[in-house]
């Protein structure tokens, strides 16, 4: 086995050989809330545990959001059910590997799937966008992939790019003294740093809130800066690679509106006085005529 199995092990449950098994990284918990909190900011194979009768339910809701599954180490309860989520431990640490890597290959397809369909998604958004409707476009579909509080598009100035990008970004609203003063004290709950990776940094609250930015480079002198407030993660590490995965076509398309901006700027504006054209006035006057003709 190549691969590393990551399990968490409950209230102190066990199984027999374990610690004589190089392959498997053990992680303790405590409550279902500490099981909660390892599988959104890691991964998880397999979580070990005693049987609980009351906690089902809980249980299967954790699975149906993670597809982690469960193994107790008590032996088989007479009325129990098939189940994808639960199962018992036959006295073989081979089945146990079985089941984990089982579960842990159908994770790893489900999330290419994922990542696949935000890409294909996130193409259809931006093909053929003009810039002044590219923002609000690639906004509405951040938003519509990831659950959010809000988010916000904003240029920042790059003479503050010597110091953090979250101070950076706060001086900029500062300075432009914009109607962002929320957004400026919510910048201030983010008090711990969980990745940066350069284009993009994530932010975690002591409540578990979590704030991304994502920066673009505009000219050298400004940045464009993306805000994900109060984003609802179930998978930090699934959240983080749709983020890298997405990046590059973000990026180009957004160069990509830029060139286009500048071409429009030459098409429609006179060279000499930055006027708009008779050619812009042609084509203004045809748009207005089609639309007064639909009514």
């Amino acid at each position: 086995m190549s691969d590393i199995l990551n399990v968490v092990f409950l209230q102190g449950a066990t199984l027999p050989g374990v610690e004589q098994q190089p392959q498997i990284k053990r992680f303790g918990a405590s409550t279902l809330k500490e099981v909660v909190r390892t599988l959104v900011e890691g991964t998880v194979d397999l979580i070990v545990l005693a049987y609980q009768e009351e906690s089902l339910y809980k249980l299967q809701k954790i699975y149906d959001n993670y597809q982690v599954p469960f193994l107790f180490v008590d032996q088989k309860q007479k009325n129990s059910r098939p189940s994808k989520a639960f199962h018992w431990f036959s006295g073989d640490l081979d089945d146990v590997w079985s089941l984990a890597i089982q579960h842990q290959q159908f994770r790893r397809t489900e999330q290419l799937a994922n990542q696949l369909r935000h890409l294909q998604v996130f193409n259809r958004h931006i093909q053929n966008m003009a810039k002044d409707c590219w923002v609000t476009e690639v906004m509405d579909f951040f938003r519509q992939q990831f659950p959010m509080g809000d988010c916000h598009w904003v240029e920042v100035d790059n003479q503050f790019a010597d110091i953090p990008p979250i101070l950076h970004l706060k001086a900029e609203l500062e300075k432009r003294r914009m109607s962002q003063v929320a957004l400026i004290q919510e910048l201030d709950r983010y008090t711990h740093k969980v990745t940066d990776q350069g284009f993009y940094q994530l932010w975690r609250t002591t409540e578990g809130h979590y704030m991304a930015m994502v920066w673009l480079q505009d000219t050298e002198a400004s940045s464009q800066c993306l805000i994900m407030n109060k984003l609802k993660i179930k998978r930090q590490h699934d959240f983080c690679n749709s983020i890298e995965n997405l990046y590059p076509i973000l990026n180009r398309s957004w160069d990509l509106c830029l060139r286009l901006s500048q071409i429009e700027g030459q098409i429609y504006r006179d060279s000499l006085t930055e006027l708009y054209n008779q050619r812009f006035l042609n084509d203004i006057l045809a748009k207005k005529i089609e639309e007064n003709r639909r009514y």
